[in-house]
């Protein structure tokens, strides 16, 4: 898979936010394949703060399962935000169950993608965001 490149550049960014710095680096592997650099967050708050700043993200990948704030209120933190509404999301989960990804969807994220995951499925997930060529 390819990077997309529209009105002259490549959407460079992505913030992964997993309190597993395991998983984020397997995240920041997968992206930089397809020419994305990973800016990663622990929890919800250091990437509400992330996000608050001038930085411009193509993408978040969020864990379901943060502690203190977990990842669906940060979604809502995020779509309430009306600079942010837009952004597309990526939510990985250890919750199987299609009720957990109809809720997710509900609740804002575009994309839901169970653990284990492998690199095809997010990137598959990336590819229906359009931010890669499938």
């Amino acid at each position: 898979m390819e990077p997309i490149v529209g009105s002259g550049e490549i959407r460079r960014q992505a913030l992964v936010v997993d309190n597993s710095k395991g998983l984020r680096l397997l995240l920041g592997w997968i992206l930089q394949e397809v020419g994305i650099e990973a800016v990663e967050a622990s929890d919800g708050t250091e990437a509400l703060q992330i996000l608050g700043t001038d930085a411009h993200f193509a993408v978040v990948i969020v864990d379901w399962d943060l502690p203190g704030m977990n990842g669906i209120q940060l979604v809502a933190e995020i779509r309430s935000q009306a600079k942010l509404k837009s952004l597309p999301i990526m939510m990985i989960s250890g919750r199987p169950h299609s009720s957990d990804a109809e809720y997710a969807i509900r609740s804002g994220v575009n994309d839901y993608v169970i653990k284990p995951f492998t690199r095809e499925m997010i990137l598959h997930g990336l590819a229906r965001m359009g931010l890669v060529a499938s």
